[in-house]
């Protein structure tokens, strides 16, 4: 199973593709809810229609909704839309996803994390955007994490917890590498 925006990957495996809408409001909020480990009253908050806003923001992309998740964990809702309505990208989004739909604030909030690893850890932001050389939705051994970071055991397993918590690569199900989120 692929899961894809991008055709050409559909026609180079001779696969058939099968559309899948994005995921709904209440599905949404459950993936929104569990990312930031708050309840629904409690991201609702003060201002329960800006929780709407954000949810529609997020197009319905497991990833932007796992990266708001995270984002409203450490701040209010307010300042999570607010954050998305005005921050300025440093980098340009790629030709091939400006108009699909979402990627444009999946990259705002993106580049919001990697800014908030940088303040957390400099290296941790560092060891994170080396994982932009690796192939896209490709399992990656922990042993390979230690060579590209150049870090032992322990320190590889803290570093892939760290990003773990961020939403920014998934363990693998027998734990022995990861999943990068980020491609």
């Amino acid at each position: 199973l692929i899961t894809t925006r991008k055709s050409e990957i559909v026609d180079f495996c001779g696969e058939q593709l099968l559309p899948l809408d994005p995921m709904t409001e209440p599905v949404a909020l459950r993936l929104l809810e569990e990312s930031s480990g708050k309840s629904e009253t409690e991201l609702r908050g003060q201002a329960p229609e800006q929780l709407d806003m954000l949810i529609n923001k997020c197009s319905g992309l497991p990833a932007m909704l796992r990266s708001v998740g995270r984002r409203c964990g450490k701040n209010s809702v307010q300042e999570s839309l607010k954050f998305l309505e005005t921050h300025q990208l440093r980098h340009k989004v790629p030709k091939s996803l400006e108009a699909a739909e979402g990627y444009g604030n999946l990259f705002v909030v993106l580049e919001g994390q990697l800014n908030d690893l940088k303040q957390m850890d400099e290296m941790l932001e560092q060891r994170c955007l080396m994982l932009a050389i690796l192939p896209e939705d490709t399992a990656v051994p922990l042993t390979l994490l230690q060579q590209l970071w150049c870090l032992d055991d322990a320190d590889t397993l803290e570093c892939v917890d760290l990003l773990a918590q961020e939403h920014l690569v998934e363990r693998s199900a027998n734990e022995s590498g990861i999943k990068p989120l980020l491609d």
